[in-house]
Order: structure tokens, then C-alpha cells, then sequence
């Protein structure tokens, strides 16, 4: 600390008060979030310097959340449309937003046909099996020489399920085999 100025004829002397104020930041990680359908997801709102978690509010599109999500992570349920919006965090002195988007991931073949000849014999079937996966769930289209196997007639028959969140099985059979058929997704 310097010393006080002095002389011969006195001294002089002024005490100052020094405040250091801290403002508080957020941040909310991740910045923007995709979440796919049916996927959880976690917002995590970063204070500096560090605080009480009974201290952070969030909002979601202007709304206040219950007082149960005051704390620094923020978990999102379900991944359905309506997890979807804009989040805030808000502390003392700052206020971190984030906007949470519900998309799709793209569809892709798990289990596909690969080229063959078949031969057909009277009065049998043969069946095909495809196998999609995508969010939301995949629908599965068999095309004979682009034409859907639903507009072929009696002779093709679809039957498709639904294992897991995503995948889509699809089975093909055919009665009379005479010509190869494709399967889209």
C-alpha cells in the first residue's frame, strides 16, 4: 500500500472503499441441441463463478419451468414435439438461451436384397426381406419396374413390423415368382 504523503508542516491522509462487484455469466451447453424423436436429452446451464442451484431459473419460450428444474441440468423427456423451443437459463446477472429442435435421422437400409435369379416352380411362393431403420420410423416401399407391389395384384403380398423405436422389417412373398423385385426405403 503506498504511504501517505508527509512534510515538515503535516501530513495528509484519505482512506478510499474498493467494491469489486463479480458478474455472474451462463452459459448453456450444448448451444443449439437436435434431439431425434423418442431420444432424452440434457441442457446444462455453465455459472461463473459458481452459485447455488436453487439460484437458476430456466424458462422454456418465455415460461417459467417448476421450481424442480432449478438446478444446473436440465433433463429433457421423451424427444416428442413438444420438447421442442427456446431454453433460458437465468441467474443474478445474466441470462443464457439455447434453442432445442426435434429432428429426423435419415432412413437407411439395414438388411437389403442383393441381385439374384431365381428360379420359379409352379404353385410356390418366395419371400424377400428388407429391413429400414430411421426417426421416425421408416415406411418401406417394394417396386416392381417401378410400379408399388400394392398395384401389382394378388400375387404380391407385404407385410412389415415394427421391432425396436426404429426399424421396420418388411417381407415381400411372391406366388409365382417370374421377375425380381426392389426394395426402397
Amino acid at each position: 500500500m503506498p504511504r501517505s504523503p508527509s512534510s515538515e508542516v503535516g501530513s495528509a491522509a484519505r482512506n478510499t472503499r474498493l467494491e469489486v462487484t463479480v458478474t455472474r455469466r451462463a452459459v448453456i451447453e450444448p448451444g443449439q441441441l437436435l434431439v431425434t424423436t423418442r431420444q432424452p436429452a440434457q441442457l446444462t446451464c455453465h455459472v461463473t463463478p459458481p452459485l447455488a442451484a436453487s439460484d437458476i431459473v430456466w424458462f422454456k419460450d418465455g415460461r417459467r419451468l417448476p421450481a424442480a428444474a432449478s438446478r444446473p441440468a436440465l433433463q429433457l423427456t421423451g424427444g416428442n414435439r413438444s420438447v421442442a423451443g427456446m431454453y433460458q437459463c437465468h441467474v443474478t446477472d445474466d441470462l443464457a438461451t439455447t434453442q432445442v429442435r426435434i429432428g429426423a435421422l435419415p432412413a437407411r437400409l439395414l438388411l437389403s436384397l442383393v441381385q439374384q435369379t431365381v428360379q420359379p416352380v409352379v404353385d410356390t411362393a418366395i419371400t424377400f426381406t428388407c429391413a429400414a431403420t430411421s426417426s421416425p420410423p421408416p415406411a418401406v416401399t417394394w417396386t416392381r419396374d417401378g410400379v408399388s407391389a400394392d398395384q401389382l395384384g394378388g400375387r404380391f403380398h407385404v407385410q412389415d413390423s415394427t421391432s425396436g423405436v426404429k426399424v421396420v422389417t418388411s417381407q415381400l412373398t411372391i406366388q409365382q415368382v417370374s421377375r425380381f423385385s426392389r426394395c426402397h426405403s
